[in-house]
């Protein structure tokens, strides 16, 4: 199915479960820009926050029926209803608004990037230490927490040989090794460990569960690689009903999020065998939870969002789909492996909620906010508009002074910085149009000097957008989708030094570029299976007809197969060939052509051009 324009992470996420377009529930970028602001506030902190969304999500309309839902690391925090419990909050596409820590790897492999490294060294003013074939070595561990205001908290790792080479680490909380905190072998997971975390600012204390696993120790005590999960809050912290955070919690352990630990595999920093094991205890805690939850609070609907594959998409499409400017043949064997992999990892979490879930009475939706093509170039707005002078450069000349400069663009939209609109704005009102004009002129004309390509497919004026599902007050004056392939770029041009307006680059991309695009590997197109009560066995739509349906149909669609109103704005259509053969009416062409007489005028008219039917002499 077609996303909405952009065919971005916030915007479809919002229509998804509001059936709104963009410019009905605000989120026309990452964020939303408001009338009376800055040109270049965009709230993009939060872009998934629930006050930003001018649309009634699914759950408020369930809600009216007084009935329950659970939303689990989706957008709409905090809760709009009391009928809503949200278990996790999505800040950004992989990031928990709760997390006390974020997940790292801890090692010193000198080719390998690092946030923690660690050094190994000989042991020193270690007590109790372990029998030893070989001279005990220490390392330093490092929890830094996501917060400036908590503090770190600092680990030593003991290493040690219990056999002839070095193969076993100890975790403690000082130099004892009688008072140990976990001890592992290579591969082996640590069980679950619980700390306290205290902001020094408000004196708060959280008590935060998380695990290690030492992924690699060299025999000869050279080399260290040693993973950390995420640290979430051990209590109902991450729980909007603390009760039911605390039973989850009880019953099937630690809270579990693996978006961030997928960066650290997309990166090199990470191996797959570890990420794997880490998802798949994600799908069990997060189907039990769902399975709990729902039935503690007599849900009727339960919601959530898993970012794993985009993660994938960025990282590995370049390197599988030909048509990539960074393309690499050499590349192609393990990025295909990794995207199996990664799809199978997907496999499996639907599965787990299948298990529970699937019955004659559950309509189960699997749907995805876009798919992701390959770059082929990038495009960089800020060298042209620079060059036209309606861009001013901050004093470093390494980024943009938007509040000086005639325009601001974010994604798909470009605002005019227009005086009585914008706070501070300094385009007088009479030079609107004039300006947005060139600005459209200039941007059609860009084209890819390689090819002759022109590389945007469509430039609309604010007025013009509707034809392609945009419009309200929240959109930008100027609207415009790239061409299949060419991506978006900002002021960090300034600091690569990146003097071009077309310009090779890698990785996959979805927003930027018009949503039908497709090539042979990848494709902006989002996906929607649907299955359960009432739903029609193995209705698979022809590819021609595919284009049809949009992100903005979900909600209708499923709030008509639970027999409830759709969402007060949503613009989307129920999909009715989903739950019934839809035929089309039989149609017979009568012909009513008749002969009719053809009288000549006696004065020959002008020749002119020909127009409507209706106007033809």
């Amino acid at each position: 199915m077609k996303p909405v324009i952009p065919a971005q992470t916030p915007a479809n996420w919002h229509t998804i479960a509001t059936g709104a377009s963009p410019g009905t529930h605000s989120v026309c970028v990452w964020g939303s820009h408001k009338p009376k602001e800055v040109v270049s506030e965009i709230h993009g902190s939060d872009a998934f926050n629930s006050g930003l969304c001018d649309a009634e999500y699914i759950w408020e309309t369930i809600s009216r029926y007084g009935k329950k839902s659970i939303v689990m690391n989706y957008p709409g925090y905090p809760p709009t209803t009391k009928n809503v419990t949200f278990i996790d909050c999505l800040f950004t596409p992989t990031r928990s608004l709760f997390a006390i820590a974020e997940p790292t790897v801890y090692h010193n492999f000198p080719d390998i990037d690092t946030k923690d490294p660690v050094e190994i060294k000989p042991a020193e003013n270690w007590k109790n230490l372990p029998p030893s074939n070989k001279p005990p070595l220490e390392i330093k561990i490092e929890i830094i927490p996501a917060e400036l205001e908590i503090d770190p908290l600092v680990y030593f790792g003991l290493i040690y040989a219990s056999d002839q080479e070095y193969d076993t680490l100890v975790i403690c909380r000082e130099k004892n090794y009688r008072n140990c905190i976990t001890r592992m072998k290579k591969g082996q997971w640590s069980h679950w460990i619980k700390e306290k975390f205290i902001n020094r600012h408000t004196g708060k204390t959280v008590t935060a569960a998380f695990c290690f696993k030492l992924v690699y120790l060299d025999k000869k005590g050279r080399f260290i690689k040693l993973y950390r999960t995420d640290a979430f809050p051990d209590g109902g912290d991450f729980c909007t009903e603390r009760k039911l955070g605390n039973l989850l919690v009880s019953k099937i352990g630690p809270y579990i999020n693996s978006a961030q630990s997928c960066g650290l595999y997309d990166t090199g920093v990470l191996d797959w065998q570890t990420l794997d094991e880490l998802m798949e205890k994600e799908a069990r805690w997060w189907a039990q939870a769902a399975e709990i939850s729902m039935k503690k609070t007599n849900a009727v609907l339960f919601i959530c969002h898993w970012h794993n594959l985009d993660c994938a998409g960025h990282t590995f499409m370049t390197k599988i789909d030909p048509e990539s400017s960074s393309y690499n043949s050499k590349q192609a064997k393990h990025a295909w492996q990794a995207m199996k992999n990664y799809y199978r990892a997907a496999d499996r979490f639907v599965g787990e909620f299948l298990k529970r879930f699937e019955g004659k009475d559950t309509i189960f939706v699997v749907v995805s906010d876009h798919g992701m093509p390959a770059n082929k170039k990038a495009v960089s707005l800020i060298n042209v508009f620079l060059e036209k002078g309606w861009l001013t450069k901050t004093d470093d000349g390494y980024s943009i002074d938007w509040e000086k400069s005639k325009l601001f663009l974010s994604q798909n939209h470009i605002w005019i910085n227009l005086k009585g609109r914008e706070k501070r704005g300094i385009v007088p009102q009479s030079e609107y149009k004039s300006l947005r004009q060139q600005i459209i002129n200039c941007i059609r004309d860009i084209k890819d000097p390689e090819t002759g390509e022109h590389v945007f497919a469509f430039v609309l004026s604010r007025d013009d957008a509707p034809v392609v599902g945009l419009w309200g007050k929240n959109i930008g004056d100027i609207v415009f989708c790239y061409a299949g392939g060419y991506r978006w770029s900002g002021p960090e041009v300034l600091r690569l030094n990146e003097k071009r307006v077309v310009f090779p680059c890698d990785g996959g991309n979805h927003g930027p570029m018009i949503p039908t695009y497709e090539t042979q590997i990848g494709s902006a197109m989002a996906t929607l299976l649907i299955s359960g009560f009432n739903i029609r066995k193995g209705l698979s739509i022809p590819y021609s007809e595919q284009f049809k349906y949009s992100t903005m149909d979900i909600a209708a669609t499923f709030c008509h197969a639970l027999g409830y109103d759709v969402p007060a704005q949503s613009e989307g259509r129920i999909i009715h060939e989903f739950f019934r053969k839809v035929k089309k009416p039989k149609r017979v062409l009568k012909p009513m052509k008749r002969n009719f007489r053809k009288r000549i005028l006696k004065k020959a008219p002008p020749v002119k051009l020909q127009g409507d039917v209706t106007d033809e002499k």
